[in-house]
């Protein structure tokens, strides 16, 4: 299967696809379907009609278990006008951008979905307002900046990773000469977008481009210790006056909370860990019948026992101490980790995923 050439918007048809699996029954019973494969990773710059159907925010934006899959991708772009309001932009542009972006993620893809850009500019606004919207850390508009990075970080993801990418000498692969190509690609797609929005000067936007660039790439998870490293040492001094200790804090919060969904209540975490390993479990399966190499590392197929170890490895290695130290400097994630530690516990001790239906 592939979705319509030269389209990169394909959402309504497979809209449902997303709302429908929201436990974890379905999302266990779905983990070796196959899901259609791209043909092109060209971003579309047709916005939607400003005919949104608008409905009252609740509070439950500041949550950090904020329900994603409870709203369909129209309802999240209103929940992030909510969250952008606050920046002084024009509506209608803001709206346009918000879209755009919508409509530059395949609903198709279980994971690097719309849902999950949301998830992690969710997440970033949920720590800012708690945090006096890092005005510790953050000159101008880089709040903004941040949130737009998180949204957008994951543009035109098409469900396999990079070492994919490289092996079947995808035409991002060569341009990017095989160094993090989809993270070079969603900045470059977020960047088109933010300029086809019109919402920023020409001088906001030659700044935000570098903000994009710098925060995105540490996404990597090749880039993963180094991304580590740099915050620690610039923590040790942070200046807010200095604009590479801004752009690495940035980097690195950007970092956790992209791959942060473990510090979710555990139903809202097993759902999210489902969906990558479905990712996952397709890469492999395509590479089989590609007749490249298999990366094994990455089938779990629907062995429980691999994946709560995959789960109980990866937070107790990378997401609970990039938590910890990120709280080493900022305040209010104690919630955090404690549902890390939590979640850590139950995926060790789990059984059966119909306790979550």
């Amino acid at each position: 299967m592939s979705t319509k050439p030269g389209s990169c918007w394909y959402l309504a048809a497979e809209e449902d696809s997303i709302l429908k699996s929201s436990n974890s029954i379905e999302c266990f019973n779905d983990i070796q379907t196959s899901f259609p494969i791209t043909e092109t990773l060209a971003p579309s710059f047709e916005p939607s009609p400003f005919d949104y159907p608008f409905f009252p925010i609740s509070i439950e934006l500041l949550d950090k278990d904020f329900p994603v899959f409870n709203y369909s991708s129209k309802e999240l772009v209103q929940y992030a006008m909510e969250m952008f309001k606050q920046f002084d932009t024009n509506s209608r542009c803001l709206f346009t951008l918000l879209d755009l972006i919508r409509n530059n993620y395949f609903s198709f893809v279980p994971f690097h979905n719309f849902w999950h850009g949301f998830s992690v500019a969710q997440s970033l606004y949920s720590i800012g307002e708690r945090n006096e919207k890092y005005s510790k850390y953050l000159y101008g508009k880089e709040y903004f900046y941040l949130l737009l990075s998180g949204l957008g970080h994951d543009l035109c993801h098409p469900g396999v990773n990079n070492s994919f990418l490289i092996a079947t000498r995808n035409d991002l692969a060569v341009k990017y000469n095989n160094e993090s190509v989809l993270e070079n690609h969603h900045v470059s797609v977020l960047i088109r977008l933010v300029e086809k929005s019109q919402i920023l000067t020409d001088k906001e936007f030659e700044y935000a481009k570098k903000i994009f660039l710098k925060c995105i790439l540490s996404t990597d998870m090749a880039k993963h210790k180094e991304t580590e490293e740099k915050f620690e040492n610039t923590m040790q001094n942070y200046s807010v006056k200095n604009k590479q200790h801004r752009v690495n804090f940035m980097g690195y919060i950007l970092h956790t909370a992209d791959i942060g969904n473990q510090s979710s209540n555990f139903p809202l975490a097993v759902l999210w860990s489902l969906r990558l390993c479905r990712e996952f479990n397709q890469q492999c399966s395509q590479e089989e019948k590609m007749g490249i190499t298999i990366s094994e590392h990455l089938y779990l197929g629907r062995d429980i026992s691999k994946i709560k170890n995959s789960q109980v490895g990866f937070i107790k290695s990378i997401i609970l101490p990039m938590w910890i130290s990120l709280s080493n400097h900022i305040d209010n994630l104690d919630d955090h980790i404690k549902t890390l530690q939590q979640n850590q516990k139950k995926w060790d001790e789990l059984k059966s995923f119909e306790t979550f239906s």
